[in-house]
């Protein structure tokens, strides 16, 4: 039994050295290098390009519409969704966090439709070089590079809203743990070194 539990151990350590180097390379797609910005501007263009085009068929449900306070909710009925696509699109509000790459796999997939290749696939949206094997079901939204830029802002800071908060008060909370850490040192050692000459 012992030899047993060991043999099924070195198997499963084993196994993911050996699977289909294909499958490991359909998912690595170099993605093309983005930093959201972070303005308010920016993010209510995205809004704006989000609430236009891709409201149409995705959804945000854990967001409220500056409209009107209420989650986005895709205009396209699900039902009909799948069977135009072959699946439900999925939600946004927190694509920029689920997703490997983040905001460098939004950018990408709304930049990387190539018509001219569409014919080396049979998916409802053709050919997207930034895509997981190429083939994507999501038809281009047509967007210009600019309009991708504030739709991944804005998807950037729905996913995180104190993100810009957070890393403006990153270096005062490192000045301020550093400077503590020097105080707590000097104290200890006016505390301990008395007691050291004494011994």
């Amino acid at each position: 039994m012992r030899r047993f539990l060991i043999l099924a151990g070195l198997v499963a350590l084993l196994v993911p050295l050996f699977l289909p180097v294909a499958a490991l390379a359909e998912e690595a797609v170099d993605l093309p290098t983005i930093h959201p910005d972070p303005s308010l501007a920016a993010r209510q263009r995205g809004e704006k390009v989000f609430r236009d085009i891709c409201n149409q068929c995705h959804s945000m449900k854990f967001h409220k519409n500056s409209q009107d306070n209420k989650p986005y909710l895709a205009k396209t009925p699900a039902e009909d969704a799948k069977k135009a696509f072959g699946k439900v699109p999925p939600d946004l509000t927190l694509m920029a966090k689920a997703r490997k790459g983040g905001s460098a796999h939004i950018y990408g997939i709304l930049t990387g439709y190539d018509p001219d290749k569409n014919s080396d696939c049979t998916s409802a949206g053709g050919f997207n070089k930034y895509f997981p094997g190429n083939c994507i079901a999501m038809p281009s939204p047509g967007v210009t590079e600019a309009q991708a830029r504030d739709v991944v802002a804005f998807l950037a800071w729905t996913a995180e809203p104190n993100e810009v908060q957070s890393r403006q008060m990153g270096l005062p909370v490192m000045a301020y743990t550093a400077f503590l850490a020097a105080l707590l040192y000097l104290w200890k050692r006016r505390v301990w070194e008395p007691i050291k000459a004494k011994h």
